[in-house]
């Protein structure tokens, strides 16, 4: 459980996109001018290393997006968790 802790403390409770946690990596980002706080969920984390590359840039950020959309809808909470432990 301190994978949770550490990654993601609200994976339980999101579908997918933890939508505070991604507004305030916005906002730390643009008020440093740089790429310095990530807001990726482990559902995002799952869906980058399984289908996209590790590339920062906002169109790799969007395809993040819906394919964890998908993921949550297409599997359990838990078999994700499997999945990305794994």
């Amino acid at each position: 459980m301190n994978v949770l802790v550490a990654e993601d403390d609200a994976f339980w409770q999101h579908d997918g996109v933890d939508v505070e946690q991604l507004r305030k990596s916005i906002e730390a980002n643009l008020e440093k001018g740089r790429m310095a706080r990530g807001g990726s969920t482990i559902t995002q984390q799952l869906a980058k290393n399984l289908y996209l590359s590790p590339s920062r840039n906002p169109i790799r950020k969007l395809r993040e997006f819906l394919i964890a959309r998908k993921l949550e809808a297409a599997l359990s909470k838990r078999r994700i968790f499997e999945i990305y432990l794994n």
